[in-house]
C-alpha cells in the first residue's frame, strides 16, 4: 500500500466507511510507516476536537438559501 492510499483510508476509517479487511490493511501500513502513523495520530486528534465542538444552529435565512441551491442543483 502506498502512503497516498493510506491517507484516503484514514479519512474513510474515521467516517466508519472501511470494512474489517480494509482496516487490517491500513493497520499493517501504519505499523510499517512512521510518517503515516504521525498523520493518523493527528487526524484522530482533530476528529476528537471536532466531535467535542458545540453545534450551532444556522440562521433560518441561511438554511433557506442552502436548501434552495440544493434544490436547483438537483434539477
Amino acid at each position: 500500500m502506498f502512503c497516498e492510499q493510506a491517507g484516503e483510508m484514514m479519512s474513510a476509517r474515521l467516517d466508519g466507511r472501511l470494512d474489517s479487511a480494509e482496516i487490517a490493511l491500513l493497520e499493517d501500513h501504519l505499523v510499517a510507516c512512521s510518517a503515516c502513523q504521525a498523520e493518523w495520530h493527528s487526524l484522530q486528534a482533530l476528529d476528537r476536537v471536532l466531535a467535542s465542538a458545540p453545534t450551532v444552529r444556522a440562521p433560518a435565512r441561511l438554511r433557506v438559501q442552502v436548501m434552495a441551491r440544493l434544490s436547483r442543483r438537483e434539477q
